[in-house]
């Protein structure tokens, strides 16, 4: 008989996610069942229906069951991602390899979300745009993330954007590309004053009437803040 690591009641450390009565939580295929009593009388042979002492006796045997799969779901919403908070969250984070570091709840979720995308990575062209335009926190990647490769063994990354943080970034775009391919990256400082060339005499894309020589100029759009090297 194999053997249950541990006993009920089951103690989780910190607070188990709850729900308030008449939920019905569902995981996978899996639905709660919190009337395993009331099932269980209603299935007596008919001759045993209203018999107080017959209830009570079915009744005090399947509470048995209904704290037993109680104590399952408290089990598997404290292992849902989507819900999993503190301690719980701790655990998970331990198991992808992605440490807390002082992160909130919700802020370190996303973050065990992106780790568990990089653990099964296989180094292809839309694995990694959807890895970086979930960590940057887009729907898509057009005209905000740029992977390009400029060469063979070469791969260049353009982020039209200012990430949460450069070393993250960094850390992520050199853990996903495919192992002995150079990376040149760079990412945005300023979403108001990103950098844009224009020449003199000339016209900036989508900027009317602009004369403006190399990007020098004191026209606000162009010019701007150099991106960062990540």
């Amino acid at each position: 008989m194999p053997f249950f690591p541990f006993s009920f009641p089951f103690a989780w450390p910190g607070d188990l996610p709850t729900y308030a009565p008449g939920d019905t939580p569902t995981f996978g295929d899996l639905v709660y069942v919190d009337d395993h009593s009331d099932e269980a009388t209603a299935l007596l042979l008919e001759q045993f229906h209203d018999l107080p002492l017959i209830d009570g006796m079915v009744r005090s045997y399947i509470n048995r069951i209904q704290e037993l799969e109680d104590q399952i779901w408290q089990i598997l919403l404290a292992t849902d991602l989507d819900v999993a908070v503190g301690a719980q969250l701790d655990g998970l984070g331990d198991i992808v390899g992605e440490p807390r570091r002082a992160r909130s709840n919700d802020v370190y979720r996303a973050a065990i979300r992106v780790r568990i995308m990089i653990n099964r990575c296989d180094g292809k062209h839309a694995t990694m745009l959807r890895i970086l335009t979930t960590y940057l926190g887009i729907a898509s990647g057009a005209g905000t993330v740029e992977l390009r490769e400029p060469a063979a063994a070469a791969l260049a990354l353009n982020v039209y954007t200012v990430p949460e943080s450069f070393a993250d970034l960094s850390v992520i775009a050199n853990t996903i590309k495919p192992a002995g391919v150079n990376l040149d990256a760079r990412a945005e400082t300023s979403l108001s004053r990103p950098y844009r060339f224009g020449w003199s005499g000339g016209a900036v894309a989508g900027v009317s009437g602009a004369t403006n020589g190399d990007g020098w100029s004191g026209d606000a759009s162009v010019g701007g803040l150099h991106a960062v090297r990540i």
